[in-house]
């Protein structure tokens, strides 16, 4: 017993020795390996009394670490003698204190003390990375218990016990586990560590691939550097298209680098196995570019597939590499499909062979166009390949082949000559078919259009914009002429719609001389006969029914007759109505596309009296066919004519308030109210029509740009989020651009739906990004804002306020958020974030001002819930920034509050702004100043008239409506009748003051226990 206290005390003493080195010292390890030979159990015992006092304290105490570590060398030191122990008792002594301290730390793991649990974790990790297993027969119960603990350890509060769990469960093979935590993990460090650890085979490969797409740069990089060890052939096709988006798209640089690293990786390993295979060189960024599968590329990967593509030629494939694949592979197999024309075309050239050729060509033509020079077809062969590719069902070929043949200009007449005449026939001839209407879906995709990209054309309107875009290119040393080139194609085009065709039925009177009718005139007199004979089939009708009501049925089989002659006429006529309308419309479509084009590709001014010609016998005509997709094609193009000229857009604004007044949420509304928006940005429409308003009754088809304008704001209201933002955005470049004189009203609808919880949050981040800059640029700005801020309270009290069912229904003040609104306003107009980051130097307190409003509407509305809410939101001002005239003032309003509220909470936020104002009392001596208490008096006043009229306008417009950007979204009626919660994380910052931490993702994102 006495030998076993001596072991027992022995330990402690060189385990507390061993802590005050910094590294594990060899000398103690050997001596506790020395004391276990002695007496085992009493080993064993001294180790687990020490751990217990060390894990306490892990990472706190650094010689609690030490300690530990200290122990694991002891274990690791005794695993080593296992080998060299003849008798099986020794084993079993060994085998008993291992397993002893994986029981220890398996209890300790489920502690409540948070450095227990992560001491103890990190201890069991190291005993299973030290491989016991190999040389004792640990029981199968130990590691049940440990991965039923790691499970819930992955899942731990304490991130760091997560950490290091990771690491347990990597060495327990815990595949499963390890995938949730690198998925839904909220700490990017436990993330990435997960996917460093994550055993790399079939299936894990594409969970490490996911990781391309985390939200964190470190978890991207450290998913680019383990795929890395897969060949970029053998990996799946999405993650092979994501990797060669991250190598051109990504924000980080160091991210963008890994990426190329992996496709470097594959052109070398290609370079390689060509030797072996005697395959050509050139034939990799060939093999490459079929890997990605180009027939089922998706739009989001195709512009970064193409940009790739770029990059590989220009910084890993030599010049004579990609020259040598032209003259051998490509160009041959393109030019196969005029030399073989019964042959199929997309057999003789692939989509992936079209669009590296198009790459390849582009980047040559711009650093080595001498090269090009060599391998490219002549001019006549590249045009009429043009011709052949444009009449392919797939227009990915006819974009591409124009593309290419643009490549051949250097700048000589001949050439430029010849493409100018091929593309004109490219706009004579690519096959068209007018798209069925589809509001929803073609209403998002004119919003997510901002211009040409190198996405994968699908519309022939893409093409047509191709072929116009380029027409300019080659006329771009002569501007003038490229009006007149496109206005000779829409007039030969257009001309079948007003020219005379001879008809043997049909003529039309003009200044009493018949003449044949054109197609418009004849589709109109074909409708007119047809409606003609439909008045006297139905008299047929009525006439038979009549006779054999009568009895007479020999002269019923006569009408009878007759009716189906003259039905068998209405029949023809019909069929020859449906075919001349299939025509008309085909014209319409492709006259218009190219018209909106040459207007896109102009300037003001460079259009002219044909020009304007045009639109009166395209668009009128066109407006006409209300069921299809020409009428928005229609105002579309009217729209583009109209910015070019501001008399035009005066002459026809009336068209657009038309359409507008629909409300349907059509496409052609989208298109009208971008254009009118469009409007107002380039002219100075509402400053020149602030006093003028047409009357109701006026028969004039003119109208006011004010009028326009309140129908335009009205579609902050539409059903359709689209048309919504569109508005939005199109409001928030106004007031940006200082278009609107008056923009408190507008200003306050924007304050409503930025607070709406129902708010698409694209609208949110643009409203965001908006109000972050817009009182910073003017005082007029901020003071705009402030004014804003006290027509919301009003609409917010006013609703309150009523206790009748009418206008506004009654809410619960418990249903009421008012911290986020007031804390938002109060932040943007703060003097010293103003003085901070404005550009202007503030000369007006807005926070007294507003600080004025709501004390004065509290003292006037003390029975109303203004005096509820507003003195509580009293203390958010800046009390500090006021002069000693507007400290007395504010004393002299907050000591009338004081007096008149009953409200313990409202007296306490009260009695807190008394004491900074008394504060500042005693450093400045004020006293009360009449002309700024007038002044004061005279702004409340007009605040007060102003929110009255916009209620009074709100009323008027939607007398049924409920306000609801105030409910909260979270917040339980039953938990509080208080109408402010008080939340930090309620409101949004200023995005110059917004610090983005890496570690916090919601907690909502946490995967949820497994039963």
């Amino acid at each position: 017993m006495a030998a076993a206290d001596n072991v027992f005390a022995l330990c402690h003493i060189a385990l507390t020795k061993a802590v005050t080195y910094k590294s594990v010292p060899k000398r103690y390890v050997n001596e506790l390996v020395t004391h276990f030979d002695a007496d085992p159990v009493s080993f064993s015992r001294a180790i687990q009394n020490v751990a217990l006092q060390l894990i306490p304290q892990f990472r706190r105490d650094p010689a609690s670490e030490r300690g530990m570590k200290v122990i694991v060398a002891v274990l690791d030191e005794l695993k080593k003698k296992v080998s060299t122990f003849d008798s099986e008792n020794d084993i079993k002594n060994i085998l008993r204190t291992v397993v002893a301290i994986m029981k220890l730390m398996l209890q300790g793991c489920e502690a409540k003390e948070k450095p227990t649990r992560l001491g103890c974790v990190w201890m069991l990790e190291r005993l299973i990375a030290m491989n016991f297993c190999d040389v004792l027969d640990i029981p199968d119960h130990i590691f049940t218990k440990m991965i039923e603990n790691t499970k819930v350890l992955l899942k731990d509060k304490y991130s760091p016990v997560r950490y290091f769990s990771i690491h347990l469960a990597a060495k327990l093979n815990m595949l499963e586990e390890i995938e949730k935590v690198m998925n839904y993990d909220p700490l990017q460090d436990v993330r990435k560590q997960a996917v460093n650890l994550m055993p790399m085979n079939e299936k894990t490969k594409i969970c490490i691939g996911g990781r391309l797409c985390d939200k964190e740069e470190s978890v991207r990089q450290a998913a680019c550097k383990r795929l890395q060890e897969v060949l970029f052939s053998e990996l799946p096709l999405e993650i092979r298209r994501e990797i060669v988006s991250l190598s051109v798209k990504d924000r980080s640089e160091k991210i963008r680098d890994e990426a190329r690293k992996i496709i470097s990786s594959f052109f070398s390993w290609f370079k390689q196995e060509a030797h072996k295979e005697e395959a050509q060189e050139y034939e990799a960024i060939v093999y490459f570019t079929t890997l990605l599968e180009i027939n089922t590329l998706e739009k989001k990967y195709q512009r970064e597939v193409t940009k790739c593509i770029k990059l590989v030629c220009e910084t890993i494939v030599s010049p004579a590499d990609l020259s040598e694949l032209l003259k051998q592979v490509l160009f041959p197999s393109l030019c196969s499909a005029i030399n073989t024309p019964g042959k199929n075309t997309q057999s003789s050239i692939s989509k992936t062979s079209m669009l590296l050729l198009r790459v390849i060509t582009e980047y040559l033509k711009g650093s080595h166009e001498e090269i090009l020079e060599k391998v490219i077809p002549d001019v006549d062969l590249l045009c009429q390949l043009v011709l052949f590719y444009q009449q392919q069902p797939d227009l990915f070929f006819a974009q591409n082949m124009i593309l290419i043949s643009y490549c051949i200009d250097r700048g000589e007449e001949f050439s430029r000559q010849k493409l100018l005449d091929t593309y004109r026939e490219v706009c004579f001839k690519l096959p068209l078919a007018v798209p069925e209407v589809n509001a929803s879906a073609q209403i998002e995709d004119a919003y997510n259009c901002v211009g040409q990209t190198d996405y994968f054309y699908y519309r022939a309107q893409d093409v047509l914009s191709l072929s116009v875009s380029l027409i300019k290119q080659l006329q771009k040393e002569y501007e003038t002429e490229f009006c007149r080139i496109m206005i000779e194609i829409i007039n030969e085009i257009r001309d079948p719609l007003i020219a005379p065709i001879e008809d043997e039925n049909i003529r039309v009177f003009v200044e009493d001389t018949q003449r044949p009718p054109s197609m418009l005139e004849k589709r109109e007199a074909l409708l007119g006969k047809i409606t003609e004979l439909d008045d006297e089939i139905e008299a047929l009708e009525n006439e038979k029914e009549r006779l054999i009501d009568r009895g007479e049925y020999s002269d019923a089989i006569k009408v009878k007759q007759q009716y189906e002659e003259v039905l068998q006429q209405v029949n023809k006529m019909e069929e020859e109505l449906n075919h001349l309308e299939h025509e008309i419309l085909l014209i319409l479509y492709r006259s218009l596309m190219l018209h909106s084009e040459m207007l896109r590709n102009s300037k003001q001014g460079d259009i002219d009296a044909d020009a304007s010609e045009i639109i009166n016998t395209l668009i009128y005509p066109a407006f006409k066919f209300t069921d299809t997709y020409i009428p928005c094609l229609a105002i579309e193009s009217l729209g583009l004519h109209c910015l070019l000229k501001y008399d035009r857009c005066r002459e026809y604004l009336y068209i657009f308030k038309t359409v507008l007044d629909k409300k349907e949420d059509t496409l052609i509304e989208f298109l009208a109210l971008r254009a009118v928006l469009d409007f107002f940005m380039v002219f100075e429409i509402l400053k020149e029509d602030e006093d003028e308003m047409i009357q109701d009754n006026d028969e004039d088809l003119s109208c006011s740009g004010q009028t326009v304008f309140a129908i335009a704001a009205s579609y902050l209201d539409s059903n359709n989020s689209y048309m919504q933002a569109l508005t939005c955005e199109g409001l928030c470049k106004l007031l940006l651009l200082e278009k609107i004189k008056h923009g408190e009203p507008v200003l306050t609808k924007l304050l409503l739906l930025f607070f709406d919880q129902d708010s698409p949050d694209s609208i949110k981040q643009v409203l965001h990004v908006f109000f972050t800059h817009y009182s910073l640029l003017c005082e007029k700005n901020a003071m705009c804002l402030a004014e804003s801020f006290k027509m919301v309270l009003s609409v917010i009290t006013n609703q309150l306020n009523k206790t009748e069912i009418g206008s506004f229904q009654t809410l619960d003040l418990s249903q009421v958020n008012l911290n986020r609104i007031f804390s938002f306003v109060f932040l943007y107009l703060n003097p010293d974030y103003l003085r901070e980051h404005a550009k202007f130097t503030p000369t007006v307190n807005l926070h007294f001002n507003m600080f004025y409003y709501l004390s004065k509407e509290t003292l006037n509305n003390l029975t109303f819930s203004q005096a509820k809410i507003y003195p509580r939101m009293i203390a958010q001002a800046n009390f500090y920034s006021f002069t000693p005239k507007e400290s007395y003032l504010a004393a002299k309003l907050l000591n009338k509050l004081a007096k008149e509220i009953k409200d313990k909470t409202c007296l306490n936020s009260i009695q807190k702004a008394i004491e900074i104002t008394i504060e500042k009392d005693k450093k400045f001596a004020a006293v009360l100043d009449p002309e700024l208490e007038e002044h004061m008096e005279d702004l409340y006043e007009e605040s007060i008239n102003l929110a009255a009229s916009f209620i009074q306008k709100l009323h008027s417009q939607d007398p049924n409506k409920i306000l609801t950007p105030f409910k909260s979204a979270t917040k339980k009626a039953e938990e509080s009748d208080d109408p402010i919660e008080s939340s930090s994380e309620d409101y949004d910052m200023p995005a110059k003051r917004i610090i983005s931490s890496s570690d916090q993702t919601p907690a909502k994102k946490r995967f949820k226990s497994s039963k």
